[in-house]
């Protein structure tokens, strides 16, 4: 007698299938631990499935922190939308609210209350997350990343069950990197919860179908035990966890192919008993009638649409990737086949994972027919771990035969995966709506007196979420009533309010297919703003009206009157300041009044600049007037027109008095300021001072625009970061920095600290002392936790050698290193050249003007005229002057000029040191319309932020003119 023990490494042993096999096919499913050996039972060697399962354990653990770290990145950078509001929405509820699946929609004036498709699980979970971390975008989409890396190991297990080891890893690597994973973890939605629940659906039950007969009983509990409760939460979780339901289905009654009748109608007692119940919840969670969005979808479309998004992802182009696509077609083909061929063994774990891939599909196909209910992928999303799993088989089975096929398979599937995870994190294109840079714009530019219209009301929890400014609003169209409720609505908006600001976002088109308050406002109001924000499939807009007509017949009182007149084609008027009053960190409010002196041709830019005592820029606005939706080539002689404008203040800028600039230009050049007998007095007017206020609360330093986000306490006063733009300079260069600072409590003293230019032996070139928002706003006036912004500047001094230089900040012995600069060393002319011309003056005891050369006396209109004038320094200067050249005129216009800092601005007179000498170039257009006659030429420095001219003085420092006449210019025809 001989006993031969045996025992089974496969797991497939379903009981009722094993008398089906032959004696050879049970020889190929059970081999001896290590081949065959007759004896007793104990010459048998101790079980050693640890040794052969730990590297296999690991790996799954290390794709686990792959799938983990992958998913956690970025996940709360982009924003919601409006799927992902409507999440938002339900989970911000109590749970009896969110068990009722209702959704209310408001629109300030009207509900209406519709039911929600989706069943409450998802939203249950979700409302824990945001009780116990609060409702922002990471939060909300947290649990959709937990389910995602949860089927990761479960990908494994079910590929380890139905196949073997590495058929399970390799299913757990590409769950792991599947980008359509990816994407839909960054939602807030339930999709990948779906997945989940599906897939440990589907395992539970070929756990409990292919029991062994001497298996536990407490084992024999769990599996049922464990099905029905995934089974329920999946259909809990979405309505399409029934097409999974099928698929189990048909694998159930797949098993009782060699049953005897009595299991047979006990088994279709129990599925209809189940299905009952189960049907019935269908019926009443399924959406009645027509869902906007779902369409029928033919076959071969379906199939390209799975194949694709299953392997790439959405965030890759198909054309752009078909090597990749192609890779995972071919390998997903062997793998099929590979499968196929088991199941007409017949095997229960390959027609199972055939059909947990195939009938959700075919279903779909065929749902679509009566009621179509496929979008786009992630209704289908619940059939993906079958085909991870037919990938891993099918790798699997080429690793057998052909291994270096595997490793270029492999290489190009990873490498396919890589793209489309770079294209998703990298490309704007596949980034979600932004309703966050939506929000914020609109909370920064709506002002008392304005009124937001929220299109359509759909999108009511978005704006809340991301817009509200405690400012009013209203949803339109209305829910309730016809077009003519809403254009009434719109009518009542325009004689309440001075600004109306529609707030659109397309995602829901059934909210207002027809765009009706966008149309109307366009044909009965005023647009000076609009702005288009990025969106994936949908549109972003904010559009701004004008209830009353920008241009005036009359000029009304203004705050601030004026007459500013640029070159007799603009006329300054004056300026009211409306909204809030001005604070930093947000935009300053101005009604601009102009007229048009004359027809014009060009469409003119409006500068508007903020600047304090020192000279120090702190905001600026170029733009067209009304946003350029109304430009000066439109205007018509005489014609009063209201521009709207908006500064921004920076943020951080220190509460005080600041001068406001006005310029006007075309792009290229500005325009000059004329006074009433029309001589120039340079190209920027200053148009009144500006009051700034601090704001309610300090920005956080997230927000603060610094380059480098590093710094020191100095006692109390903490310096957050700074700028610095670390470029070469030359000697006699100003180098600019800006200190951004915060008040860690109240400080008793006014702080203030050194800023110092050292060389590389640690010698000092430049020493200043500064206060930290300037002399203007000390420290004793800040209060605890404000934040302020400094603006300050060093200069290089001119005879400093070339080199690297360290710039420090000091105080009370303490030194904080902001950086290197090189300076450069310019060579420098001290001899005077041969000068055509010579011709002494001097300006200002700063300037010496040595003499001129010009080549011709003649010009034609068109023509250029050159110029070379010769200048040497008396003394170091602070200020950068501007030389200015002008050809005049018969009538004392300006008919030609050229005005620049010396050489350009390739070298400004802050650069200059005592006795230097500058040849300085110029080319003078002569205007194509100029007259002919005699003209002047004639030369001067001047103070380009100011406009003050460098006097001319004689030799005992009398004023004698503030410009040089050089020689007349003939002009002829």
């Amino acid at each position: 007698k001989i006993r031969v023990y045996l025992r089974p490494v496969s797991a497939d042993l379903c009981p009722i299938w094993v008398a089906s096999y032959s004696a050879r096919k049970v020889k190929r499913e059970l081999e001896t631990d290590r081949g065959k050996s007759a004896g007793t039972a104990s010459s048998l060697p101790a079980p050693s499935s640890w040794k052969r399962e730990w590297p296999f354990n690991i790996l799954v653990l290390v794709l686990i922190a792959l799938a983990f770290a992958r998913g956690v990145c970025g996940l709360g950078s982009q924003s919601l939308w409006w799927d992902e509001s409507l999440s938002l929405y339900r989970a911000t509820h109590d749970p009896l609210f969110i068990l009722s699946n209702r959704i209310i929609l408001s629109d300030t004036v009207n509900e209406v209350v519709t039911i929600d498709n989706h069943p409450p699980l998802y939203f249950l979970l979700l409302h824990l997350f945001v009780r116990l971390a609060g409702d922002s975008e990471f939060t909300l989409r947290f649990p959709s990343l937990i389910f995602s890396v949860l089927t990761v190991p479960l990908l494994y297990a079910a590929g380890k069950y139905l196949f073997d080891r590495p058929t399970g890893l390799l299913a757990a690597l590409f769950g792991a990197v599947s980008p359509l994973y990816l994407w839909y973890s960054h939602e807030a939605r339930m999709y990948t919860m779906l997945t989940f629940w599906g897939l440990l659906s589907f395992y539970a039950l070929l756990r409990m179908l292919c029991r062994s007969e001497r298996s536990e009983s407490a084992a024999k509990a769990m599996w049922p035990a464990t099905y029905v409760l995934s089974s329920v939460a999946m259909v809990s979780t979405h309505y399409l966890g029934f097409l999974v339901l099928l698929s189990e289905l048909a694998i159930y009654l797949a098993s009782l192919r060699r049953a005897g009748w009595r299991r047979v109608a006990i088994s279709a007692a129990v599925v209809v008993v189940l299905a009952l119940p189960l049907a019935c919840y269908g019926f009443l969670t399924l959406p009645k009638g027509e869902l906007p969005g779902f369409r029928y979808i033919p076959l071969i479309e379906l199939v390209r649409d799975v194949a694709n998004s299953f392997s790439l992802g959405i965030s890759v182009s198909a054309r752009r990737a078909m090597a990749f696509h192609w890779t995972f077609r071919a390998v997903f083909l062997v793998g099929l086949f590979i499968v196929a061929k088991k199941a007409f063994r017949p095997s229960l774990k390959a027609l199972s994972t055939l059909a947990y891939f195939f009938v959700p599909l075919l279903s779909m196909y065929l749902l679509s027919f009566v009621r179509p209910a496929y979008m786009n992928i992630r209704h289908l999303m619940m059939a993906s771990p079958p085909f991870y799993l037919v990938l891993g088989a099918g790798l699997a089975a080429i690793r057998k035969k052909w291994p270096l096929v595997l490793a270029a398979c492999l290489a190009l599937m990873l490498a396919g995966t890589a793209y489309s995870t770079h294209q998703y994190f990298f490309n704007q294109k596949y980034a979600k709506d932004d309703h966050r840079a939506w929000g914020e714009y609109l909370k920064a530019h709506v002002q008392p007196g304005d009124v937001v219209v929220v299109d359509p009301p759909h999108i009511a929890q978005l704006y809340l979420y991301y817009a509200d400014s405690g400012l009013p609003w209203t949803g339109l169209p209305r829910l309730k009533g016809s077009q003519e409720a809403t254009v009434s609505a719109l009518k009542d908006l325009m004689a309440r309010y001075e600004r109306i600001w529609l707030a659109f976002s397309y995602t829901p088109p059934w909210g207002d297919p027809d765009r009706l308050p966008q149309r109307w406002l366009k044909e009965n109001a005023f647009l000076v703003d609009f702005r288009n924000f990025h969106s994936y499939a949908s549109l972003v807009q904010t559009y701004c009206f004008l209830t009353e007509p920008p241009v005036l017949e009359d000029l009304p009182r203004v705050q601030h009157p004026a007459r500013v007149n640029f070159e007799d084609k603009l006329l300054f008027l004056g300026y009211d300041l409306k909204g809030r009053p001005p604070t930093s960190g947000h935009f300053l409010r101005l009604n601009l009044y102009w007229q048009a002196q004359r027809a014009l041709t060009e469409d003119y830019v409006v500068s508007l600049r903020l600047y304090d005592d020192q000279g120090h820029l702190w905001g600026q606005a170029d733009r067209g007037p009304l946003n350029s939706h109304y430009p000066t080539s439109r205007w018509e002689p005489g014609q009063i027109v209201r521009d709207d404008f908006e500064l921004f203040i920076g943020v951080g800028t220190p509460p005080g008095p600041y001068r406001l600039e006005l310029v006007v230009h075309d792009g290229k050049q500005a325009l000059e300021v004329w006074d009433e007998e029309g001589l120039a007095q340079g190209r920027a007017a200053t148009i009144g001072t500006v009051e700034v206020g601090k704001p309610a609360s300090p920005p956080s330093p997230a927000s603060l625009p610094m380059t480098h986000r590093r710094g020191r306490d100095f006692g109390g006063l903490q310096l957050l970061g700074y700028d610095l733009v670390k470029k070469d300079r030359r000697a006699g260069d100003w180098v600019p920095v800006s200190l951004y600072w915060r008040a860690a409590r109240r400080l008793g003293e006014d702080r203030v600290l050194q800023l110092r230019l050292v060389d590389g032996k640690g010698r000092p070139w430049a020493e200043r002392a500064i206060r930290p928002a300037g002399d203007g706003y000390p420290t004793t006036l800040w209060e605890e936790g404000e934040v302020v912004r400094g603006q300050h500047a060093l200069r290089i001094p001119p005879e400093a050698p070339g080199g690297d230089y360290r710039l420090e900040l000091a105080f009370a012995g303490a030194t904080f290193d902001l950086g290197t600069i090189r300076v450069i060393e310019r060579e420098r002319q001290f001899a005077v050249p041969p000068i055509q011309h010579p011709l002494r003056a001097n300006l200002g005891d700063k300037v010496e003007f040595l003499g001129y050369d010009l080549r011709q006396t003649e010009l034609r209109p068109g023509e250029v005229l050159p110029l070379t004038l010769y200048w040497r320094d008396l003394q170091e200067m602070d200020v950068s002057y501007t030389v200015f050249t002008h050809l005049v005129g018969e009538d004392g216009r300006i008919w030609g000029q050229q005005d620049n800092p010396p050489q350009g601005g390739r070298c400004p007179t802050t650069l200059w040191v005592e006795g230097e000498v500058v040849t300085d170039e110029y080319h003078i257009p002569l205007k194509p319309e100029a007259p002919p006659g005699e003209y002047t030429l004639e030369i001067g420095l001047y103070d380009a932020r100011t406009g003050k001219r460098l006097p001319v003085l004689d030799e005992e420092g009398r004023v004698l003119d503030d410009k040089i006449v050089l020689a007349k210019i003939g002009v002829s025809k």
